[in-house]
């Protein structure tokens, strides 16, 4: 007879399933801006404005997996990496385009060191103090 195991069903079966639905998650968070202008290529200028910050958790909650789930689908194969990569890419750039016009940026900081792997920079700088006498001392 055998054994069964019994599981909760895949929730993405291609990467082009995933690759769309992720794609939606974007469309569904951000609003295009045409504008009259045209860049060096004389192509119209569109600017593409998120109304709601994007972020790796979001995504999860949107595509209805959990976070663990997503890190199994960029182990599954290079075409699902690679999709996975480039949605967090996408989210990474925008927060480092928003991270200079926060008020506070100190909880974004956070979240880009600890999961993106980025740190503040610190530079110490050490010179040694010397004392020089100049001229005589009297007693």
């Amino acid at each position: 007879m055998g054994i069964k195991l019994i599981g909760r069903p895949r929730k993405y079966d291609t990467v082009e399933e995933l690759r769309e639905k992720i794609q939606y998650y974007f469309d569904s968070i951000t609003m295009d801006i045409v504008t009259d202008e045209e860049n060096n290529a004389e192509e119209s200028i569109v600017n593409t404005k998120f109304i709601k910050q994007p972020g790796v958790i979001s995504m999860c909650l949107f595509l209805g997996i959990d976070p663990d789930t997503l890190k199994e689908f960029e182990k599954r194969s290079e075409e699902y990496s690679g999709t996975i990569k480039q949605a967090r890419n996408i989210i990474l750039a925008a927060k480092l385009e928003m991270l200079p016009t926060m008020k506070n940026p100190r909880g974004m900081m956070f979240d880009l060191s600890a999961n993106y792997g980025m740190h503040e920079k610190q530079q110490v700088e050490y010179t040694e103090k010397q004392t020089v006498v100049v001229g005589d001392i009297d007693d």
